[in-house]
C-alpha cells in the first residue's frame, strides 16, 4: 500500500513540476512578445508624428503629401473622421497649425493598464505644459495603424452628426 502512495505521490510531484516549469516560460514570452510589439508601436508612432509634423509645417503646405502619410499610418475610419467639415483644427496633433521644433520634444509612452493604447506628448513651446494625445493602434498581424485619437471627445462627436 505504501508503494502504491509513494507512487501517486511522485506522479503528482511530477505533473506539478512539470507544469511549474512550462507556465513560467509563457509568461515571460508573452511578455516578451508585449515589449517587442511595444517597441515597435513607439517606433511607428515616432516615425509618423515626425513626418507628419514635418509636412505640416512646411511652408507650400503640401496636403497631398500629408494625405498620402495619413493613409500609410492611419485606419480608413480614422481618415474619414478628420475629413470632417466641422472640424477647424487636427485632432492629431490637437492643434491648428504645428512646428517642427515639437519633433525634438516629442516622448510616446505605452498605456500600462490597456493594451494597443499609447500617450504621445510634445511641448509646443519652449517651459509650456506638454500637450498628450491618447491614440488607440489597430494590431494587424504586428503592423500597427493609428485607428483613433481616444481623448478626443469631438471627432466623436462629430460620428452623431
Amino acid at each position: 500500500m505504501k508503494t502504491n502512495n509513494l507512487g501517486y505521490l511522485l506522479a503528482v510531484f511530477a505533473i506539478a513540476f512539470q507544469f511549474c516549469a512550462q507556465n513560467p516560460g509563457s509568461k515571460v514570452s508573452a511578455a516578451t512578445e508585449s515589449a517587442d510589439g511595444n517597441e515597435k508601436a513607439v517606433r511607428l508612432l515616432k516615425e509618423f508624428y515626425t513626418a507628419y509634423i514635418s509636412c505640416c509645417d512646411s511652408p507650400d503646405g503640401d496636403w497631398e503629401t500629408l494625405r498620402s502619410i495619413r493613409n500609410k499610418y492611419l485606419t480608413k475610419s480614422l481618415q474619414d473622421k478628420l475629413e470632417h467639415p466641422d472640424l477647424d483644427y487636427d485632432p492629431i496633433i490637437q492643434a491648428q497649425d504645428c512646428d517642427k521644433s515639437w519633433i525634438e520634444t516629442l516622448e510616446i509612452k505605452p498605456d500600462a493598464e490597456r493594451q494597443n493604447v499609447y500617450d504621445v506628448y510634445y511641448a509646443p513651446a519652449l517651459n509650456q505644459k506638454k500637450i498628450c494625445i491618447r491614440l488607440l493602434l489597430a494590431n494587424d498581424n504586428g503592423n500597427y495603424l493609428i485607428a483613433d485619437v481616444l481623448n478626443d471627445a469631438n471627432i466623436h462627436d462629430l460620428q452623431a452628426l
